[in-house]
């Protein structure tokens, strides 16, 4: 079973805004992602709730789970994170090999082990590591179909603490048996929430009954100005996927550098080799031997 500290996170009596400085870090590790463009809410919502136990469901390269790892470190709360995951993939986000997983493992055991736990198992399977009560900030994003992230939402809600969020990834998506929509279309009948609509829809539901004051202020100043607050992220989301586009540039300019000098090497290694070639037959007794027959011929040719 895995234990939150007994001292819990407390909130600044300074409120945090819709955005704070978090959201406008570089994310520390752009690995591929659909997630990209919710970096600087992730960052903000760590900070908004100041859990003691965040768990992700469905992490992948790692990417949201690294955003909030590194908010955790950056803010220096005391809070503890675990990532759910097989690292074998589905029929929604394609299957893939074992160094996905040792991707995750290696990032993590370097930048976030003193506080980050990677479960790797099913959703079901990690409910009985977990106390109830205990989870503060819940990210779902494992299969997208209705009956998957209901059961997913229905399982987990038990573990949930008094002042929990709960994000939900994709609430945009339609088409391809993708239904997250349908579910956040229900359960925001039940708890208040937020859906931000770019980056495949991200949903913010608040499920505690004692949610934080910057999470409450959040959602007053939301539902006053949403699509300001939306604009607002949707700018923010769009540096950084900017940024993780460069990266790529960066990959495969060096890429093609280095196929570049390599194919250079090797002319410069032929072209010394057809030289060396050439040394060796000026030097061998043949053409010694046939040097006046070339004079004759050279001769030959200038008579004509």
């Amino acid at each position: 079973m895995i234990h939150t500290s007994e001292t819990r996170n407390t909130v600044s009596s300074t409120p945090i805004s819709i955005t704070s400085a978090a959201s406008f870090a570089k994310p520390v590790h752009l690995v591929p992602s659909a997630w990209h463009e919710h970096a600087p809410f992730a960052a903000w919502i760590v900070e908004a709730v100041a859990p003691d136990l965040v768990v992700e469901l469905g992490t992948h390269n790692g990417f949201s789970y690294f955003q909030f790892c590194e908010s955790i470190a950056r803010s220096g709360l005391d809070t503890r994170a675990i990532a759910v995951d097989t690292w074998v993939g589905d029929d929604h986000a394609g299957f893939y090999g074992e160094d996905v997983y040792e991707s995750v493992k290696r990032i993590n055991d370097a930048d976030y082990a003193r506080f980050s736990t990677l479960f790797r198992g099913t959703f079901d399977e990690a409910l009985s590591a977990v106390d109830d009560g205990s989870v503060d900030l819940l990210h779902i994003d494992g299969r997208h179909g209705y009956a998957d992230v209901r059961h997913d939402f229905d399982s987990w809600r038990p573990k949930l603490s008094a002042r929990s969020v709960v994000l939900f990834h994709d609430i945009a998506e339609y088409d391809n048996g993708f239904a997250v929509w349908q579910l956040w279309e229900e359960l925001t009948e039940e708890f208040p929430g937020f859906g931000f609509r770019h980056g495949h829809g991200l949903g913010v539901l608040v499920t505690g009954a004692e949610p934080s004051h910057a999470v409450r202020t959040f959602l007053e100043d939301a539902a006053i100005q949403p699509e300001l607050v939306r604009s607002i992220y949707e700018g923010l989301g769009a540096r950084v996927e900017h940024d993780y586009e460069d990266s790529l540039r960066v990959i495969e300019a060096t890429r093609r550098i280095a196929q570049l000098e390599g194919e250079v090497h090797a002319g410069r290694a032929e072209v010394i080799g057809l030289q060396q070639q050439l040394a060796d037959l000026r030097g061998s007794t043949s053409w010694k031997v046939t040097k006046p027959l070339r004079a004759a011929r050279s001769l030959g040719r200038s008579d004509g």
